[in-house]
């Protein structure tokens, strides 16, 4: 309530901690994307919230190409594609 009264609007992305294993786990953090030019790769988990992240990043952006890959065991380590991709040089 806070952000909204301050004016900031946000929406509610999905999030399942259930199969979070250590303070540093991040499974289930779908909103951990890798926004890249040609489309966003998102973290699928074997979880019912992934078809609802896709779904929710198909509605907020309709003109990327929207993928989503396996990301359990990258998760464990506690970042998942946004955070890999820090390190990348262009």
């Amino acid at each position: 309530m806070a952000l909204r009264n301050a004016g900031i609007d946000y929406i509610e992305f999905p999030y399942n901690p259930s199969q979070v294993l250590t303070a540093d786990d991040a499974t289930g953090e779908y909103i951990n994307f890798l926004w890249m030019e040609q489309g966003i790769i998102f973290p699928e988990f074997g979880l019912p919230e992934d078809k609802q992240a896709q779904r929710m990043l198909e509605q907020l952006f309709p003109w990327k190409t929207i993928t989503g890959i396996p990301a359990t065991d990258l998760s464990r380590s506690g970042g998942i594609l946004n955070c890999i991709s820090w390190n990348i040089m262009q």
